[in-house]
């Protein structure tokens, strides 16, 4: 998968399969995104369920004053590992892809079709115009419900033997720790992804109720304000980190070193130019990207200690850009 020269054509529309939410952008030949939406995630593993979003996304297309018969080429950017035809490891989400796929051929019939990982999508896209051009070795950590990562090395996506490739929310940061949705314990993305940092942040509460009785009723409000409302509000555990709630200072500092520690022993072996963070979380990275980057320093050899670490430019639209983009290069 090479990065050249970039020249879309036509409409496409890439989309962000998630284990929260559903991305879709509408992008134009410019790799601009025309109008975008977003979906609640649910299982797309039959065939009712499929055809009912294809029609939602054919909806979304004519509220944005299009013809379907336009749109080109639409790629998936899918959280699990892809090798060919083949889609093996799907912790975060119910998918079958070759039913999806039939669906929106019947709703999309002039569109070319792709799919790949969404750590690569987004490598993809921020190597070719985001915060990775100039670079010729890229890591792209993208950091959502679960983390996914994408390696870009001499201008190239690497998928891996067995497209697994950066996959780094299962390298194991605790010994004998949390179970993962991918049967082993201690991944990092039971510490450094969205799901990660909230339920650290209820454990710490949970452990400590006795902190609560002294807290007069307008703090009390305030504590129970910056309780997250889902298993993957990351967001207002920033929130409560900012506001020095003692459960989100703990939850931010098992995620920071965490990320840093596993960071370290990928760059290690990969050696990159610079590792830049995308994702939902990657948005609060000014809350943590100063304790990342020491413990990565602590954690990586010597040669490798002054590698950048950095949001990437494009945000939670690299996937969908990466997706749309495979779409026509594939």
């Amino acid at each position: 998968m090479s990065i050249g020269v970039i020249d879309m054509e036509g409409l496409r529309l890439g989309i962000d399969l998630g284990g929260t939410t559903v991305k879709v952008g509408l992008v134009d030949e410019e790799l601009e995104i025309v109008d975008k939406v977003i979906y609640r995630s649910r299982p797309l593993d039959e065939m009712a369920a499929c055809a009912e979003f294809s029609d939602q996304l054919k909806a979304f297309v004519v509220e944005a004053r299009y013809d379907p018969a336009e749109i080109e080429g639409i790629g998936v950017a899918i959280p699990g590992t892809v090798l060919g035809a083949e889609v093996e490891l799907l912790p975060n989400i119910q998918l079958d892809l070759q039913l999806l796929l039939e669906s929106l051929r019947d709703y999309f019939p002039n569109a070319d079709l792709a799919y790949l990982n969404d750590a690569n999508a987004g490598a993809l896209a921020e190597a070719a115009f985001g915060a990775g051009v100039g670079y010729r070795n890229v890591l792209y950590v993208t950091i959502g419900t679960g983390i996914g990562a994408g390696v870009v090395i001499g201008g190239k996506v690497i998928a891996g033997a067995h497209g697994a490739a950066g996959e780094i929310g299962h390298v194991s940061v605790a010994k004998g720790g949390r179970r993962c949705s991918c049967g082993r314990r201690g991944c990092l993305e039971q510490y450094a992804s969205a799901r990660g940092i909230v339920r650290t942040f209820r454990e710490v509460g949970a452990n400590a109720p006795s902190v609560y009785e002294s807290l007069d009723h307008q703090q009390d409000h305030l504590a129970h304000m910056l309780m997250p409302k889902h298993d993957a509000d990351s967001l207002t555990v920033f929130r409560a980190y900012e506001e020095g709630d003692f459960r989100a200072v703990k939850a931010v500092d098992v995620f920071a070193k965490s990320l840093g520690f596993a960071l370290g022993q990928v760059c290690t072996v990969l050696d990159p130019d610079v590792v830049l963070l995308g994702g939902g979380v990657a948005g609060s990275a000014h809350v943590y990207l100063s304790k990342v980057q020491q413990v990565f320093s602590e954690s990586v050899i010597e040669p490798c200690r002054e590698t950048e670490i950095l949001p990437g430019r494009l945000g939670n639209s690299a996937n969908m850009l990466g997706a749309a983009y495979y779409s026509m290069i594939q």
